[in-house]
């Protein structure tokens, strides 16, 4: 028989003596190595983020430009957008995973603490390294998106402000002219 990843849905679980977890008939990946699926999932994730990372601070440093960045920032917002879809498909696989062990552990949830108690103590401090990498990846991009936002904000609000005074020299030149103009048919 083939081995199939993710082909089980919740509450169609049938389990063997062996431990290997079948549904119609298709064997399924075991305990072990689902979670090592996990595992890689999210390493996987992490090199995504990693790249992320590495796009919010060009997308950091490009508006820092003070010229046109209009279709530069576009690739990168595209870019970033093609990250997040494949990081979608990762998570809703490692979710189906997941869900799996959990089940075939007997844990309500997936959470560190329950998989201590049924994994080895090395097998879960993997994991374990690998989320709070994957956590550190995702407060730095936090932080180069919000020095992003700020810069936006920024710009916004000067060229507001240059618009605004802008119009008000127009119009204070416009008064003056119009002054100029009716003082001298009084001269005459």
């Amino acid at each position: 028989m083939i081995k199939v990843i993710f082909t089980i849905r919740p509450g169609f679980l049938i389990k063997e003596n062996n431990g290997v977890y079948m549904e119609k008939g298709m064997i399924l990946l075991s305990t072990e190595e689902l979670y090592t699926h996990i595992i890689e999932n999210f390493k996987a994730q992490h090199h995504l983020y990693q790249n992320m990372a590495d796009l919010s601070q060009q997308q950091l440093d490009l508006l820092k430009q003070n010229n046109g960045v209009g279709d530069d920032l576009m690739m990168l917002l595209e870019q970033r957008q093609e990250m997040v879809a494949q990081i979608d498909d990762l998570n809703g696989h490692n979710r189906q995973a997941q869900q799996q062990i959990t089940a075939s552990l007997g844990l309500d949830e997936f959470v560190l603490s329950g998989l201590a108690e049924k994994l080895n103590a090395h097998r879960v401090q993997a994991l374990q390294e690998i989320l709070q990498a994957l956590g550190q990846l995702m407060a730095d991009i936090s932080e180069l998106d919000r020095q992003s936002n700020n810069l936006i904000r920024k710009k916004i609000s000067d060229r507001k402000n240059n618009m605004n005074r802008r119009g008000t020299q127009v119009v204070q030149q416009a008064y003056k002219e119009m002054m100029m103009q009716t003082k001298k048919p009084e001269e005459s």
